[in-house]
């Protein structure tokens, strides 16, 4: 009870949940409708910073703050983010399908095998993390409302170099891939030819 109270009282939960459609109670953009467990408005780009090293992708620090840099996430699937043990990728690249209405497809991805092995707290219907590596986002996020897809293609970036650096992903290929998945995510957000594009993601972040 205490856990869905702090969900709820959350200081940006409503300008989030306005700006995304989704409920304010018990629903997490992963799971989908999930009771009996402490559900938070997750920074992409760390709060922490201020929004310092956001010029750098093309937007304010002010924007630190902005319901786009927001997902709705069950709290220890937000540790896991904030821990660069899991990222976030497109599911299907936009064009890799002709009539694709501009709606963005997410899905998790763990590069930690130890990770896997941990539960995600959901009352008496707890789960391993095992269980939502691979799973598409419950929520789909709508053309004219989408989160910043650059900065989530710098956490993946970020994240599956330490995957790289800690031994989690040993073979190149693997890593060339999931690299070229992150530079889709970001010439989404960037356009093809952008200068920050090509300095940020074609060589690594």
């Amino acid at each position: 009870a205490t856990d869905l109270m702090i969900e709820e009282s959350g200081s940006h939960l409503a300008d989030v949940s306005e700006y995304y459609g989704t409920p304010q109670k018990h629903f997490c953009m992963v799971l989908g409708k999930a009771t009996d467990c402490h559900i938070i408005c997750a920074h992409i780009w760390p709060a922490h910073t201020h929004g310092m090293g956001m010029e750098a992708f093309d937007l304010t620090p002010e924007g630190v703050n902005a319901a786009r840099n927001f997902l709705r996430l069950q709290k220890d699937i937000e540790r896991a983010f904030d821990a660069k043990r899991l990222y976030f990728e497109l599911v299907v690249p936009a064009y890799a399908s002709a009539d694709d209405d501009g709606s963005l497809h997410l899905s998790v991805k763990i590069v930690d095998p130890q990770l896997k092995k941990e539960l995600i707290q959901m009352g008496s219907k707890n789960i391993r993390f095992s269980a939502i590596d691979g799973r598409e986002f419950a929520h789909t996020f709508a053309p004219d409302k989408l989160p910043y897809k650059r900065l989530l293609a710098a956490h993946a970036m970020k994240t599956i170099q330490k995957a790289k650096s800690c031994g989690w992903i040993d073979d190149d290929v693997g890593f060339t891939a999931r690299r070229v998945r992150c530079f889709e995510l970001a010439r989404l957000s960037l356009g093809e030819g952008s200068d920050t594009l090509n300095a940020l993601f074609r060589n690594g972040v």
